[in-house]
């Protein structure tokens, strides 16, 4: 089963991010991502398989030791146009931003993980997936849809933690440090 290190954010930015996923299915783009039971997020890495206790402990130390709340703003839209049809929401790099994506893969080497290609350091493209499973004649239109609808959204990464996925299952999750 997979698994993913995600972080979270304060409700304020979880409503609007689920606000826009709702404006993005009145303008006809589906709505899969609350179905699945999506918490608004942004990957830092993806497993394919893990021992999940000694994976939340190392969460938790990271949680309580390394990675602080740090402001995120959502800038612009994003498409991923392979099979997986995703359009995201695309946060400003900053370098809170790339310490808490350097944090998480150093807590996979510390119980000998790594992350798929994808979201490894130098291969990552930050992003908050807004839509899943757009079918490629409709990126096009669906991308146009999203960035007339957008509004820049300011918030902040208040937590990390774990799921499984397919069906998403939290795991668990920390407050990081204020």
């Amino acid at each position: 089963m997979p698994y993913a290190i995600e972080l979270y954010f304060d409700a304020e930015t979880e409503r609007a991010i689920r606000d826009f996923r709702g404006a993005l299915a009145r303008a006809g783009i589906r709505p899969i991502m609350d179905k699945l039971g999506d918490r608004p997020h942004i990957s830092l890495a993806l497993i394919n398989d893990l021992d999940v206790n000694p994976m939340a402990v190392a969460l938790r130390e990271c949680a309580s030791a390394t990675i602080s709340s740090f402001p995120v703003t959502f800038s612009e839209i994003g498409a991923f146009s392979g099979e997986e049809g995703v359009i995201f929401l695309a946060p400003m790099i900053t370098a809170q931003l790339m310490a808490a994506h350097a944090a998480g893969h150093q807590i996979l080497a510390k119980v000998g993980l790594q992350s798929q290609e994808y979201y490894l350091p130098g291969n990552w493209t930050p992003h908050c997936t807004v839509a899943y499973g757009v079918e490629p004649q409709s990126m096009a239109s669906a991308a146009e849809s999203a960035r007339r609808i957008f509004r820049p959204i300011d918030g902040t990464v208040r937590e990390i933690g774990m799921i499984s996925y397919r069906p998403v299952r939290a795991i668990c999750s920390f407050g990081l440090l204020a």
